[in-house]
This record gives C-alpha cells, structure tokens and sequence, in this order.
C-alpha cells in the first residue's frame, strides 16, 4: 500500500484496500456513515504502510547508494480526516475517551 492519506483523504489507495472494509476499517462522520478515508486507528492499514515503505528504502538503497543522489525522503503527508475533526467511529471514541497513559 503505502500513503494511507494524502491531503486528508485515501484517495490513493489500491482497489483491493478500498474494497475491504473489515480488513481497512474507514473513519467515521457524527452520523456513523464510512468516509472515504482509512481509519488511523487501523492496525492493519499501518502494518501495510510500513511494509511499503521498508520496501521503497530498500529499493532506493539497492538503486542510489553509489550515487547518493536522493537527499532526503518525506515519510508522511498531511494525514488527517476531513471534512470531521477526527475519526468519529465507535472505536475512535471510545479511544478518544480513554486517559492518557504517560511514561
């Protein structure tokens, strides 16, 4: 997969994660209706996104490590929901709700 959101939306994501709303839960408006963004609460969508990007830097290392040509990589873009605050789902409440935990 990888970049679950780009300018507050996953309008880039592959069919086969839009498709699968119980593998790639989506965030929620007030109403409880699905918007077309990935839920951040999604373990699964993470997982992806890691497993994506570990294998871009292993591409770039295998291509440019002689030349070094690229300089610097960008590894998140505006996540966000939008039009909503926040993922307003069950889970993203009650997660919401939940004390912070501090170290």
């Amino acid at each position: 997969m990888f970049g679950s959101w780009k300018n507050g939306v996953s309008t880039y994501d592959p069919v086969w994660v839009k498709t699968d709303l119980n593998r790639f839960p989506r965030a929620q408006n007030k109403r409880g209706n699905n918007l077309d963004i990935l839920s951040p609460l999604s373990e699964n969508a993470r997982n992806a996104d890691a497993r994506a990007f570990a294998a871009l830097m292993k591409h770039l290392r295998a291509i440019d490590s002689a030349q070094g040509t690229v300089l610097m990589i960008q590894a998140e873009n505006e996540a966000g929901v939008r039009p909503e605050s926040r993922d307003l789902s069950p889970g993203a409440r009650a997660a919401w709700m939940r004390p912070c935990r501090r170290n």
